[in-house]
């Protein structure tokens, strides 16, 4: 005798039907994207816009590096010898200022490529705000107040200056790290698949 239908069961089993991920971006279209939106912080990044132009800032600033300590040891040789400055500071102060132009070139579209990479998993760009805001109170704590201590010696700091402003520096020290860490766990994550607030999905179709 035939069984009666259990329609509270699906009869067939539909196929999944999820969105289909495009090819990964090529590392120079990438890179080419990133500049063009310059200072785009609206819209999505995927994962591969986001780490092939990582790669290429960190490229770059690793050459720049070499370039700019050979010109620094050549500089301070020619110093030391009497031959063009009487003091090594000269170079070393324009080594400082040569070393800070490519970030002063890639800060902003590393920056908007991240904001659009958290954007693309749901994620608010405050985060990496509040991690500058936490960072630079943390440097400028340190330094104003840890490196005089270092070369006068706590003795001769103020009891404020002392225990209390090491425990700031600290607390500080450790959140920064730990937005960094977030947010570094944000930009590994897959893409939202469709469109969220921030706009459609690039890799899902």
């Amino acid at each position: 005798m035939e069984q009666p239908q259990d329609y509270n069961q699906p009869q067939y089993q539909q196929p999944d039907y999820s969105a289909v991920g495009r090819p990964i971006m090529p590392f120079w279209t990438a890179v080419k994207t990133c500049f063009k939106k310059y200072f785009d912080f609206t819209g999505r990044a995927r994962r591969s816009e986001y780490w092939w132009f990582v790669l290429f800032a960190s490229i770059i600033y690793f050459v720049w590096i070499l370039i700019c300590s050979f010109f620094l040891a050549f500089w301070i040789a020619t110093s030391i010898n009497g031959e063009t400055y009487s003091s090594p500071m000269v170079p070393l102060m324009s080594y400082v200022g040569l070393m800070i132009l490519p970030m002063l070139a890639l800060f902003i579209p590393q920056y908007a490529v991240q904001t659009r990479r958290l954007h693309d998993t749901g994620r608010s760009g405050w985060w990496i705000v509040a991690s500058l805001v936490v960072s630079l109170a943390y440097m400028i704590v340190y330094f104003s107040v840890m490196m005089p201590m270092f070369e006068n010696g706590i003795d001769e700091m103020p009891a404020f200056f002392s225990t209390p402003m090491m425990i700031v520096v600290a607390i500080l020290g450790m959140i920064s790290m730990l937005l960094s860490v977030v947010i570094l766990i944000f930009t590994v994550m897959d893409s939202q698949r469709g469109e969220n607030k921030y706009g459609p999905s690039p890799k899902y179709q």
